[in-house]
């Protein structure tokens, strides 16, 4: 009864918007079952309302424990992404009563490539698609993103070979990522409502070692043992594992895990972050203070679109050089936190990123639509100035917990709240930066943004900088 409830708390932690597809139930292809005879994939499609380009597309996982759950199920939080000029797909992966792992993942790639293969027909953009899961969606999500060119985890599902099933971004909501560890994962507080080990976990039964005397933890204990099943058992667990397959080529990731989780420990969120990391990567990692499994709150949600359509659409090519970077390529950042290699942001900060500052618009005195934006930040004041100079010819120099790239002659532009992990200036009221800032033509400036952390990294501060951008106004 335990393991039921927990259950189905998965099916309804995700409200679904009664929002008619555009496209109903399309067929992807024919998938076989493991107790013979075969079942259709399918996925539905919502296109945004009055907009004739090709536009990217987000593929919403479903969650359900690899055992309930379809694809008629997506939460409004995905679908408001219609607003912002994304469609949204949803994947009706075997479940695992059906056919065991890893037919979740091929059938999860077989719709990407079936999408991008048919992209014409459903006006779709084939190279800018990302995918977005909760739980056991979460963890197909993840695994989606790392295992591009793994070939165990491809299969046949739907056909198209010739097309690639990767993508350009994902989102995993408290998905796990080490499944033969999750039970030892487990701290109290907050407890868990499941026992991980036993034959009849989700796990257990998503890899069909789920008979008396079976389960992950028998399989745990015996992942040294030469004798069958457990060498195979154990490479197909591995295979499953979205932490066994991080490399340097991976896409962006975005992973939110509620603090008060009892479904999937929070420390699975940690180890896929870490792993990221630990490969170079940059991931965006956010704890969700008093969060249980399910619903992570508006703001959570919003930050996930604000990724993707970060990773998306962006806000066209910024202007000026961006310079200053914390991950390496210049001055050390303080106390080693440094970002990923490439990450093209600031200095790590005590949220396990480190903030990025982008300019658009014309830095035009005459007609000032010049806007700096600040992503990947928490949700605090972020204080906007203007500098005259760089820092050490751009390399930086320490301040605090980040690096300071902007000095000389220090404007303060504006104070701005992060809503859903960035914020704009100059926002709506504000006075342009041409104006704040008292620029001339021919006049080079350098921008910067800092920001307030929820706690230290490794020093007594509580706060943090983005990297720098340099613009040279125009007349």
């Amino acid at each position: 009864m335990k393991y039921r409830s927990a259950l189905a708390f998965l099916f309804l932690s995700a409200p679904v918007l009664a929002q008619a597809p555009t496209f109903d139930d399309v067929a992807v292809g024919t998938v076989p079952l493991n107790a013979g005879g075969t079942t259709t994939l399918l996925t539905d499609i919502w296109k945004p309302a009055g907009v004739a380009t090709p536009t990217p597309v987000v593929v919403w996982i479903h969650g359900g424990g690899w055992q309930g759950g379809s694809h008629n199920q997506v939460p409004a939080s995905a679908l408001a992404l219609l607003d912002s000029g994304i469609s949204i797909a949803t994947v009706g992966y075997r479940l695992s009563g059906q056919a065991i792992f890893p037919a979740q993942i091929h059938d999860v790639k077989g719709v990407v490539r079936f999408l991008r293969a048919n992209a014409a027909t459903y006006g779709l953009d084939p190279d800018r698609i990302a995918c977005w899961g909760s739980s056991a969606g979460g963890h197909l999500s993840a695994l989606l993103a790392t295992s591009g060119g793994v070939a165990d985890t491809e299969g046949t599902s739907g056909g198209n070979p010739g097309f690639s099933s990767r993508v350009s971004a994902a989102v995993d909501y408290f998905g796990p990522t080490d499944l033969l560890q999750i039970n030892l994962d487990v701290t109290n507080p907050p407890g868990s409502m499941l026992d991980h080990d036993a034959a009849t976990s989700p796990e257990s039964r998503l890899i069909g070692f789920d008979g008396p005397g079976e389960g992950i933890g028998v399989l745990r204990a015996n992942q040294s043992n030469p004798a069958a099943p457990f060498p195979a058992l154990i490479a197909l667990i591995t295979l499953a594992n979205p932490n066994a397959h991080v490399s340097s080529d991976d896409p962006p990731v975005l992973v939110a895990h509620g603090t008060a989780d009892t479904v999937v420990p929070l420390a699975q969120s940690q180890r896929l972050f870490d792993a990221a990391r630990s490969a170079g990567l940059g991931p965006v990692y956010r704890p969700v203070p008093g969060a249980g499994h399910g619903a992570l709150g508006p703001s959570s949600d919003a930050e996930a679109r604000s990724f993707l359509l970060d990773v998306l659409v962006g806000n066209g090519d910024p202007v000026g050089t961006s310079f200053c970077f914390g991950d390496g390529s210049g001055t050390p950042c303080p106390c080693g936190n440094a970002s990923a290699a490439g990450a093209y942001e600031g200095c790590l900060s005590s949220l396990g990123i480190g903030g990025r500052l982008r300019a658009t618009g014309d830095a035009s005195v005459a007609n000032d639509t010049l806007v700096l934006r600040g992503t990947r930040m928490p949700d605090s004041p972020t204080l906007y100035f203007q500098g005259t100079n760089r820092a050490q010819n751009g390399a930086g120099a320490p301040f605090g917990d980040g690096l300071r790239c902007a000095v000389g002659s220090i404007v303060r532009l504006g104070i701005e709240q992060n809503v859903a992990g960035g914020s704009v200036h100059p926002a709506p009221g504000d006075a342009p930066i041409s104006t704040r800032g008292a620029n001339a033509a021919g006049q080079t400036r350098t921008y910067q943004a800092w920001y307030r952390n929820s706690a230290s990294f490794c020093t007594g501060a509580t706060f943090n900088l983005t990297n720098g951008a340099a613009l040279t106004w125009i007349p």
